[in-house]
């Protein structure tokens, strides 16, 4: 049997990230209309948040939405760098600018 070789996914765009899951058939976010809506104060961290590694350069960005799941808080953002010395970076650039 010929060995199928797997074909690397395209990385998301900020923008996409930004966006958070949606699903496929509706093209709305999952769980849509059974989550209160965010304040604008908390989008606007996030987006901050996430301008802050964007410029840095942060690799492997993910927002993880945590609503339903604890209530200290909305969002969960997780990113990697390419070295200590970068993630470190990153990590303070993101403090500076919250």
């Amino acid at each position: 049997m010929p060995v199928k070789k797997k074909t690397p996914q395209p990385k998301p765009t900020m923008k996409q990230l930004q966006a958070g899951p949606h699903s496929a058939a509706t093209g709305k976010p999952k769980g849509a209309g059974t989550r209160r809506a965010p304040s604008a104060a908390k989008l606007s961290l996030k987006s901050v948040i996430l301008d802050a590694l964007a410029d840095m350069k942060a690799l492997e960005v993910r927002v993880l939405d945590v609503r339903g799941l604890t209530d200290i808080a909305d969002f969960m953002v997780i990113a990697s760098g390419t070295s200590d010395r970068h993630v470190r970076s990153v990590a303070q650039r993101v403090v500076e600018k919250t």
